[in-house]
């Protein structure tokens, strides 16, 4: 997170991908846009747990080192309270992408121009 606040202090937009399994992560990601001025929109990405574990088994040099262990443990956490909105995300990237993208202009976060890249491996 200290990143981020860096970047946001640069005047650069910032995108947090992380598991922020925890309403006290959640809250430590809203806080750095807080204290930097800047506006805070959480999306949260679910999918059905087969689909969670097939996507992570099928990765092959990943950044990621979740494997089917992880995902299971994942699953299995008290998320607390959730403030962010939750994005169906079992479709393909394109369809998840919309979603967000949709979300986003809902909230007037996101220029209707604004260029938007899916990462190959969503």
């Amino acid at each position: 997170l200290a990143r981020a606040g860096a970047a946001l202090a640069a005047g650069h937009a910032v995108i947090l991908d992380a598991v922020f399994a925890t309403t006290a992560e959640r809250q430590a990601a809203e806080d750095i846009a807080r204290q930097m001025g800047v506006a805070f929109h959480g999306l949260w990405l679910a999918a059905d747990p087969g689909i969670l574990m097939a996507r992570v088994a099928r990765r092959r040099n990943d950044a990621s080192d979740a494997d089917v262990a992880v995902v299971e443990r994942q699953l299995s956490y008290d998320l607390g309270a959730m403030t962010w909105q939750r994005l169906e995300a079992g479709s393909g990237a394109a369809d998840v992408l919309g979603r967000a993208r949709a979300a986003l202009n809902a909230k007037g976060a996101l220029a209707p121009e604004a260029p938007m890249m899916p990462s190959p491996a969503v």
